[in-house]
């Protein structure tokens, strides 16, 4: 055999060559592994830091510059941790108290430039919000600059040490409060500069207040029909049951009705008023809505325990109207007893409780366009879905 021909059988050097080959692709993997571990932390990193400068830069608000704290906040975090220029560009919503902010740098690979990956970017986001959960409101007042919106006349008694009353009036004299009256509410945030005040210092009274918004304006949907399902009904003596339905014309209960018994429900009035007169009226699920300027007139001694809806698209709905009806009165006159929960969105009346009304209502919450109370006894407790008053903060990441 002749050398070439030996060379050509020669083997022994073939294993290393084929193992290097074999070794290259591992070699590069675990290279690759290497890189995109660097790459997670220093994203891991730069993610941890970006929400812990827009915390503290939201935290800042509304006195500071959250923009510039979170700035210094993040540049004091990475002086030393990286090499690469880091480019932090956040930005601060003043209405809706949100402070958001981007953070990008480069990572420079060693493995992966094989791959023809030499710069890698590196993206993070954050979003806080400073908010505020504190206290609860229990009656909302809509109109915009009626004089005396909020009045406590002589006799008005008022226990309800949790709830705020949130005045939208700016008149001059948008509240009044008299003599011989018991204020007894955690806030009362007055949009107007000054009051009528007879009665004394008033340590929840804020004036010149911001005062929150109506919190179920367009919220609440209104009935599918308002067919008339009854008309013109009275009643003279003895018990009444009632089905839920459209109620048009004047329904009229008169001083013989004893007890007015109202089944779970949906009770449309339109065309018209319910008189109830010295009766008992009893509804467990019930829910009223208001199609025009219609309403029920509790007359005097009257006894009411009214509770709405625990579920579905009226949950927690006592009372409520057509959005954008025009102002109307309501009055409420002597009672032996009103029990009411849930809410009473009633934004366009000017609401009245005569003397004698005793109001007993846990889970409450009302909006009306303007309310005066005269001698009545209340013990209010507030709703569990109703806003909150401006009083404590909260930071919280959102993104």
């Amino acid at each position: 055999m002749n050398s070439f021909t030996k060379f050509l059988h020669q083997d022994n050097g073939n294993v290393a060559v084929t193992s290097a080959l074999l070794a290259l692709p591992i070699l590069l993997s675990v290279g690759i592994a290497v890189d995109y571990s660097q790459m997670s932390r220093m994203n891991s990193t730069l993610q941890n830091h970006i929400d812990a400068a827009v915390l503290a830069g939201v935290a800042d608000s509304p006195d500071g510059d959250p923009e510039e704290t979170a700035t210094q906040f993040f540049a004091a975090a990475n002086d030393q941790l990286f090499t690469n220029e880091i480019t932090f560009s956040p930005s601060f919503d003043e209405n809706a108290g949100i402070l958001s902010a981007t953070a990008v740098t480069n990572f420079n690979p060693t493995f992966m430039k094989i791959a023809g990956y030499n710069n890698i970017e590196i993206e993070v986001v954050a979003s806080a919000i400073n908010s505020v959960s504190p206290s609860a409101s229990c009656i909302y007042l809509m109109h915009p600059d009626a004089e005396h919106a909020f009045t406590m006349n002589s006799g008005a008694m008022i226990n309800a040490p949790d709830c705020g009353v949130q005045v939208h009036s700016e008149n001059s004299r948008a509240a009044a409060f008299n003599a011989n009256i018991n204020p007894n509410f955690d806030e009362i945030c007055v949009a107007g500069f000054n009051v009528t005040n007879n009665y004394g210092p008033i340590s929840p009274l804020k004036t010149s207040c911001e005062p929150l918004d109506n919190p179920y304006q367009n919220q609440i949907p209104a009935p599918t029909s308002t067919n008339c399902d009854f008309s013109n009904l009275t009643f003279g003596s003895g018990p009444v049951n009632l089905s839920p339905g459209v109620y048009c014309g004047s329904v009229n209960f008169n001083s013989g009705v004893t007890n007015i018994t109202l089944a779970p429900g949906h009770y449309v009035i339109r065309d018209g008023s319910w008189n109830v007169n010295g009766s008992k009226m009893i509804g467990e699920g019930v829910t009223f809505y208001y199609a025009d300027s219609s309403l029920i007139q509790f007359n005097s001694n009257v006894d009411v325990e009214l509770s709405p809806p625990t579920s579905g698209p009226y949950k927690d709905i006592l009372f409520h109207e057509k959005e954008g009806l025009p102002e109307s009165y309501l009055s409420l006159n002597d009672s032996i007893n009103f029990e009411l929960s849930g809410v009473l969105y009633l934004p366009s009346r000017r609401v009245q409780y005569n003397s004698g009304s005793q109001h007993v209502a846990r889970n409450l919450t009302m909006v009306f366009s303007t309310l005066t109370l005269n001698d009545t006894n209340w013990d209010l407790s507030p709703g569990d879905n109703n806003t909150a008053s401006n009083t404590n903060e909260t930071v919280r990441l959102i993104k």
